[in-house]
This record gives C-alpha cells, sequence and structure tokens, in this order.
C-alpha cells in the first residue's frame, strides 16, 4: 500500500506527457524559435555585429606592417592604382606577381586610388567583410538543412573566434577569400542542381574557383577538392569544365611568372618549400628513415 501511494503522488506531480518542465522546455522554445525568420535574423544580424566589435577590440594591437604580406598587399595595390600591370616591377625591385597573385591587391586598389596611405580604410575593409561573413554561412548552413539552434551556435562561435577577430582587422586576403568561399559553395550548389552544364551558376563557380586562387594561392587545394568532389558524385562533366575554366582563369599569373623568370609558385612558396626538402621536416623525415 504504501508503494501504491509513493507512485501515485510521483505521477500527480510530474508534468503531463509531451510537456518537458525547467531548462529543457526552454531550450526547446528557443529552437523553435530559430526556426522562424525573425527571431533568426535578430541572431544573425547580432552575431554579425559582434564579430565586427569583436575586430574593434582587437584593433589596436596589429600595426600595419607587422607582417611582410601586407606590406606586399599594399604595394602591389598602389602599383596597380598608378597603371601597373602583372609584369610591372614594384620599388622593392621584384615583378608585381613574384609573391603573391594581385587579388586581394585589386580589391585594394580603389582605396589606394584615393589614398595609398589610407590604411585605416584598408583595414576597415576586413572588419566589414567579417560582418558579411557571419549572414552567408547562416544562409548556407540553412540551405544545407542544418539546425536553427545548430546554425545559431555556429555563427556565435565564428563571431567570438579569436583567429577571425584578428585577421578581421588586418591588412590580409583571409577574409576576402572566406567570403568569396562561401560565394563559391553557393555557386556550386545551384550548378550541380541545374539541369544542363550551361548556366549562370557553373560559369560563377569557375570564375569563383579561379577568384580564390587569385586572391590565395592556397585556394589551389579547395579547387582540386571541389573538382574530386564532382568526380566522387560521378558528376565528370562539371568537374573537367570547373578544372580546365580555373586553371585558364589562373593563366594569365602563370605567364606573367614564366616571362619574368621567377617561381611558377611564387617566390613566398617556393621559399618555404624549398627550406622543408632542404633542411627542414621533409628532409628530417627522410634522413631518419
Amino acid at each position: 500500500m504504501p508503494s501504491t501511494v509513493a507512485s501515485a503522488r510521483s505521477t500527480a506531480e510530474s508534468p503531463p506527457a509531451g510537456r518537458p518542465a525547467g531548462a529543457r522546455a526552454v531550450v526547446q522554445r528557443w529552437a523553435a524559435a530559430l526556426e522562424r525568420p525573425g527571431p533568426a535574423a535578430a541572431v544573425v544580424a547580432v552575431c554579425a555585429v559582434l564579430a565586427m566589435a569583436h575586430a574593434g577590440a582587437t584593433w589596436p594591437h596589429y600595426h600595419v606592417g607587422s607582417f611582410d604580406d601586407d606590406a606586399a598587399y599594399v604595394q602591389v595595390a598602389r602599383a596597380i592604382a598608378h597603371g601597373s600591370g602583372l609584369t610591372s616591377r614594384l620599388p622593392a625591385g621584384v615583378p608585381m606577381v613574384a609573391s603573391y597573385p594581385p587579388g586581394y591587391a585589386l580589391l585594394l586598389t580603389p582605396i589606394a586610388l584615393v589614398s595609398g596611405s589610407a590604411y585605416a580604410a584598408f583595414r576597415g575593409l576586413s572588419v566589414a567583410l567579417a560582418g558579411v561573413l557571419v549572414p552567408l554561412v547562416w544562409c548556407y548552413l540553412r540551405r544545407r538543412r542544418v539546425a536553427g539552434w545548430a546554425a545559431a551556435a555556429t555563427v556565435v562561435l565564428l563571431a567570438l573566434n579569436p583567429v577571425l577577430g584578428t585577421f578581421s582587422m588586418m591588412i590580409m586576403a583571409e577574409l576576402p577569400f572566406l567570403v568569396l568561399l562561401m560565394g563559391v559553395l553557393f555557386a556550386l550548389d545551384r550548378w550541380q542542381s541545374a539541369p544542363g552544364l550551361r548556366a549562370w551558376s557553373g560559369l560563377a563557380a569557375v570564375a569563383g574557383c579561379a577568384g580564390l586562387v587569385w586572391m590565395k594561392e592556397a585556394g589551389a587545394g579547395l579547387v582540386i577538392g571541389f573538382v574530386l568532389w564532382l568526380l566522387v558524385r560521378r558528376d565528370t562533366r562539371r568537374a573537367v569544365t570547373l578544372a580546365i575554366g580555373s586553371f585558364a582563369l589562373f593563366m594569365p599569373i602563370l605567364a606573367a611568372r614564366l616571362g619574368e623568370g621567377v617561381s611558377l609558385l611564387g617566390s613566398r612558396y617556393a621559399n618555404e618549400f624549398g627550406f622543408a626538402f632542404r633542411g627542414g621536416a621533409v628532409h628530417n623525415v627522410l634522413h631518419a628513415v
């Protein structure tokens, strides 16, 4: 009899089935709210502002010239603003395409036309692109049917990421590269669902992939990955089109480097890879074996 009474009491005190109490109910309400356009847009807007505020908080800790990269980008932007081409010589005495592709410098050129020393404006471009990146990531995740709460957690972590906060206020190619990468992912999605090979989304995917390599040569790894992914999906025609189109659009840089007698990899990567084989990690591993 006592056990029966206790069982009846616990049943009476427990919440009805399907209505979880406490923290779980709150979490479920928030998760449901993030599936609606209004609350989702508010979260994305707050995270975009937070990403830019994060960049602003780290702004005083970086000075132009802290890296050799930013100096090179500014030099190339100034040269392009004064009418220089791919084979022109920079004030340092090296060809424009010797170290880095000029994709990021082209973005800086309109600012350099106004003032070649507008360092705050150069940096401000990265801050603004940090704010653009957040909604792009959200939209792509939702397009891939990621749950609203998971997409929200992702953009919150992105806005608070220390690496993103650092690069978001520097004269570096990382933020434009990431924004362009998101655009390429959208274009590839649309192209794969298009009925035929010829589509505006296909043109955008090819141009975007070439732009990734023009922005940073490390983008070649992503382009190769996209091509391999299409091959895995047995979409051979799109894979071949993407590979040939991207390579063709990068050819002007390779031709300029070949004509100027500099490494096709660019002096930066050629030096790093050369060191690895001459006395770095690869050399040490091979010597140990």
